[in-house]
């Protein structure tokens, strides 16, 4: 029998998903766990993807569970908001992939290292001054880019 996992992948994916509220903690200056935690599962009331959600008061502050196909599982949130927010800049993400070091230019994509089917790359097109997205992509937003190709 296969198990209907959308309710999960909602939770932790979703357009209110604990994702988007860990990525809105690490572009603040001051986001922490807590507020990650607390948004995170305070939005997630009365939604179907609460019934994946564990929340005990034997947990920590910390503490949450999700009810994954192949079972529960346990985390703790500390420094979730730490180790997301490794970003790179935009403007040296778009320097990086002008390089004329394949090495360099071809590693931000991580579909293109190898020298196979190398395509040239093509010149940036000047960006306005005042860019509509002026945060970077956090780690988390990055790896989910990655899985989606």
């Amino acid at each position: 029998k296969y198990d209907d996992n959308s309710d999960v992948l909602e939770l932790i994916e979703g357009k209110s998903g604990l994702i988007a509220f860990l990525n809105e903690q690490c572009v603040r200056p001051k986001g922490t766990d807590e507020a990650f935690l607390s948004l995170g599962l305070y939005c997630q009331k009365g939604t179907k993807a609460a019934d994946c959600l564990i929340r005990k008061c034997s947990f920590g502050i910390l503490e949450f569970g999700i009810h994954h196909y192949t079972g529960a599982v346990i985390y703790n949130a500390q420094n979730f908001v730490l180790r997301n927010t490794d970003t790179l800049p935009i403007d040296l993400v778009e320097a990086a992939k002008l390089c004329k070091n394949e090495i360099i230019s071809k590693h931000l994509d991580n579909n293109r290292c190898s020298n196979m089917d190398v395509k040239e790359v093509e010149p940036l097109r000047p960006r306005p001054k005042r860019a509509k997205n002026l945060v970077p992509p956090t780690v988390m937003t990055r790896f989910k880019g990655q899985l989606i190709k």
